[in-house]
């Protein structure tokens, strides 16, 4: 997969900045990018942004905060070693049902902490897939995110950011650190949409199906 030194080494030839000050100027703009993408991707259910996470939960927890990067989760969490899924909780009536600690039927997130109804009665470990927000691209070492899919995008998102933004800046230090106001959204959505729409004809059965989980 490409870093961002992969980026500049491309684009460098077509911009009238020296690699060094790309080195610094490069990486918050991609991960301008790396986001606004993911976001889309999380409109989209896609499977491109598919974190997965395993929790312990101790004799008489209820509820265990999951990691911070998760955006929401995806599909059904399950106990280790089980076939069947838990169900959501529909109603917050439902919570009243489950007094006492047993074998966890239902489950709800709350912001970022999952809760299981009931709590359980003995150490089990829970686990799940969830949307997961990519790493932040922080140096031009950073890895872009989704298996190359993306980087010819990303690339020519870069170079037209940059061609917009550099007329209006007299001074490279004064250059704007996130090319958030420099990006060509309806771009980045036309890309974004063939690809999930690609994926998705090949994998009819939905983002994150699980065959071994009903």
């Amino acid at each position: 997969m490409s870093t961002v030194s992969d980026i500049i080494e491309k684009i460098q030839f077509k911009v009238d900045t020296a690699e060094e000050e790309l080195n610094t100027i490069m990486p918050p703009w991609v991960d301008s990018i790396v986001q606004y993408i993911a976001m889309i991707l999380f409109k989209y259910k896609s499977d491109l942004i598919e974190g997965s996470f395993s929790k312990v939960f101790a004799i008489d927890d209820d509820h265990k905060a999951l990691d911070s990067d998760c955006w929401g989760l995806m599909g059904k969490p399950w106990i280790d070693g089980e076939t069947k899924g838990l169900l959501p909780i529909t109603d917050q009536s439902q919570i009243l049902q489950y007094a006492d600690t047993g074998t966890p039927l239902r489950y709800q997130l709350v912001g970022q902490t999952l809760y299981l109804y009931p709590g359980t009665s003995v150490e089990r470990t829970i686990k799940g897939k969830y949307f997961k927000k990519p790493a932040t691209i922080s140096g031009v070492t950073s890895v872009i995110p989704f298996f190359g899919l993306f980087d010819i995008l990303i690339e020519e998102l870069v170079l037209e950011a940059y061609k917009i933004a550099n007329p209006t800046v007299g001074r490279l230090d004064q250059f704007p650190r996130n090319a958030t106001k420099y990006l060509n959204s309806q771009k980045i959505n036309a890309g974004v949409e063939s690809v999930v729409l690609g994926r998705q004809a090949n994998n009819p059965q939905g983002p994150y199906f699980n065959s071994s989980i009903v």
